[in-house]
């Protein structure tokens, strides 16, 4: 753990003294302050620090919250309903288990999504690259946990949604 926070200080440092324009600017970056991670790892540390990907004049770059061009503009109604299925295919379930398929890509969002709006009906998730488990809490019925589920991902609510 304490080598995880010490890392992330450094990317932290990094991000506010040098321009980063990929992961693998990171990486290298990390690697010569003595810390060899994988992009998965620079990937997961950069959504725990609430990093951005911004346009600037000389290309992209990695900016951290507290950077002047860090933007987040919200609307009041939420991403449309097109935006909020996008990725999603199906959920299949094992006791109190459930798996989402998405698309490539998309299941770390999703999770992220589902984490961030700490749902009763959620213990907890696990992402890959196309497949979300998701822990349903103890006790929780399926019901309400596909209805807890779709306020985050509209589609999940669906006929056919799930196998």
């Amino acid at each position: 753990m304490a080598q995880r926070y010490n890392r992330t200080l450094i990317l932290r440092m990094i991000l506010k003294t040098r321009e980063m324009g990929s992961l693998e600017d990171i990486q290298e970056a990390l690697f010569r302050e003595g810390y060899k991670v994988s992009l998965g790892t620079i990937s997961n540390d950069l959504h725990q620090l609430r990093v951005a990907k911004v346009k600037t004049t000389t290309g992209q770059r990695y900016i951290l919250p507290d950077n002047p061009l860090y933007q987040r503009i919200l609307d009041d109604d939420g991403p449309t309903p097109s935006l909020r299925n996008a990725g999603f295919k199906r959920i299949t379930f094992s006791g109190n288990l459930a798996v989402m398929h998405t698309e490539k890509g998309y299941a770390t969002a999703i999770g992220a999504d589902i984490d961030a709006a700490e749902l009763n009906a959620v213990a907890g998730t696990v992402a890959g690259i196309d497949t979300l488990l998701i822990v349903i809490a103890e006790g929780v019925p399926r019901r309400e946990f596909i209805e807890a589920l779709s306020t985050i991902v509209p589609a999940v609510g669906k006929v056919g949604a799930f196998d």
